[in-house]
């Protein structure tokens, strides 16, 4: 589980925002234009088994995709994909689709990015 998103402007990446996730065994940034990451306010329609994952950022220069995992018990989780694409992925995250909601709600309200 996550227990921190922060969000930070790249400065290096000519205005993206960085996201940092963290547990406390693990850190992800994910870097990506505003536009995009608000896009993840739509995680719960993105079914990878349908092939609507979202592809919103870069980790280190590969691509970030996005994907929903319902829950029946209501513990709905998000999948995050980093690799080459949403089915060849190298490196493999779940967290909770609230969490990646409040990234896209985070983001919009980001000042100068």
């Amino acid at each position: 589980m996550v227990d921190d998103v922060r969000l930070d402007l790249d400065t290096t990446a000519h205005g993206e925002i960085r996201v940092t996730l963290m547990s406390p065994s693990w850190v992800l940034h994910v870097e990506a234009p505003r536009v995009d990451l608000e896009r993840l306010a739509g995680i719960a329609d993105a079914d990878w088994n349908a092939r609507r994952s979202l592809a919103v950022g870069t980790c280190t220069n590969a691509r970030v995709y996005w994907s929903a995992d319902p829950d029946p018990n209501g513990a709905d989780q998000a999948t995050i994909l980093i690799g080459h694409d949403d089915e060849t992925w190298d490196i493999w995250i779940r967290v909770p689709q609230a969490t990646v909601r409040k990234i896209a709600e985070l983001a919009a309200q980001f000042p100068g990015a």
